[in-house]
């Protein structure tokens, strides 16, 4: 009888382990020691908190129940710090001042990937960014600097533009694509739709269009499009808008966005 039960007892545990998540982090930075984390997904059109805790000496715990994999978002107060997928599995975060990891479970592995690849780009377009004002300072025409520095924004824009959309169509089915997709929009004073999106989209599975971002995001770029066209009433000036950079510390851009923007902005 007590082999039976403790076998009992053993599935039991093993699957209330299969079916929650499990978050182990650890960051250098200072200014998170004694900070409150929350851990958000979005659900009825906003991001709503899921669970909590304090950093204490560096290091910070996530773990609960899971119904289903999605994505979720770590914010310190409204600061999105690091996106996660909650899936089954032990989860590592590491957060230091140069790079953000995550690994120990397949999607998440998929995620840093994105991660590496979009913090990469930003850092060549920063450094075009400089580039530019550089060769404005060292004597060189405005119009001379911009031109030059547009051709090689050209380049690695198409190469952006290649590179994310592969991966999001890669990941059309999972929860990785459409974490991918909130990276580069949430960062959005308003929701709009360019040829990148519109492309991307076109392509996508129910599942990724589905998504509750990704439909929310794309009901709410057609509302702003009709009202700029004068098809939609303006939203009165109490009313509740939605704000796409949700805490977001920078404003993330599509290659499309960033391909129509000069290098003297920055």
């Amino acid at each position: 009888m007590n082999k039976i039960l403790y076998a009992l007892l053993s599935v039991v545990v093993l699957s209330s382990c299969a079916n929650s998540y499990n978050i182990e982090g650890t960051s250098n930075l200072s200014t998170l020691d004694g900070q409150k984390l929350y851990l958000k997904v979005f659900a009825n059109d906003d991001m709503k908190s899921v669970d909590s805790c304090d950093v204490v000496h560096g290091k910070f715990t996530f773990c609960g129940p899971l119904d289903s994999v999605k994505w979720a978002n770590i914010y310190m107060d409204q600061n999105l710090l690091i996106p996660v997928v909650l899936e089954s599995g032990d989860i590592v975060i590491r957060i230091d001042n140069t790079q953000e990891v995550i690994s120990g479970t397949p999607l998440n592995e998929k995620l840093n990937t994105f991660l590496r690849s979009y913090t990469q780009f930003q850092n060549q377009y920063n450094e075009l960014a400089r580039g530019n004002s550089q060769m404005i300072m060292n004597g060189l025409s405005e119009d001379e600097a911009n031109s030059r520095s547009n051709v090689r924004l050209g380049q690695l824009v198409q190469k952006a533009d290649k590179q994310f959309t592969t991966f999001i169509s890669d990941n059309y089915d999972n929860a990785v694509g459409p974490c991918a997709f909130m990276l580069l929009t949430i960062g959005n004073q308003y929701p709009t739709m360019d040829v990148w999106m519109e492309d991307l989209l076109s392509k996508a599975s129910n599942a990724f269009k589905n998504d509750g971002y990704v439909k929310f995001y794309c009901n709410e770029a057609k509302r702003f499009q009709d009202m700029m066209n004068g098809m939609a009433p303006q939203p009165a000036t109490n009313e509740s808008q939605p704000d796409f950079s949700n805490g977001a510390t920078a404003a993330p851009m599509t290659p499309n966005e960033m391909a129509g923007d000069t290098a003297s902005n920055k």
